[in-house]
C-alpha cells in the first residue's frame, strides 16, 4: 500500500457529515495515508459510513471565507496554490 493524498467523505450515527482531506507527498510535512488508514481515521473520527473519493492533486478543501485550506501537491509545493481543475465537487452549505 502506498500512501497519497485522499479525500474522504462519510457521516456519524447522528447524521453529521464529514468532508476530510488527508495532504500527501509533501516530505517531512505531509505523507498522505493509504486506504486502511483512512478507513482508521474514519473509524477514530467516529463515522458510521465513509467513502475514499479521487486522490492525489485532486484532494482540495475550499471555503469561500479562506479558499483552499489544505495543501494540494500538484504545484510540490507545501502551499495552498497546488489545486488542479476537477469535474466533480461536493458542496455543504
Amino acid at each position: 500500500f502506498k500512501r497519497h493524498p485522499r479525500t474522504v467523505f462519510g457521516y456519524d450515527d447522528k447524521g453529521y457529515a464529514y468532508m476530510i482531506v488527508i495532504d500527501g507527498r509533501h516530505k517531512g510535512q505531509a505523507a498522505g495515508a493509504t486506504i486502511p488508514e483512512a478507513a482508521f481515521i474514519a473509524r477514530i473520527l467516529g463515522l458510521e459510513a465513509a467513502l475514499n473519493l479521487d486522490g492525489g492533486g485532486s484532494s482540495a478543501l475550499w471555503s469561500d471565507v479562506t479558499g483552499v485550506l489544505n495543501y494540494p501537491c500538484d504545484n510540490k509545493s507545501f502551499d495552498h496554490q497546488g489545486e488542479r481543475r476537477v469535474p466533480n465537487i461536493i458542496i455543504a452549505r
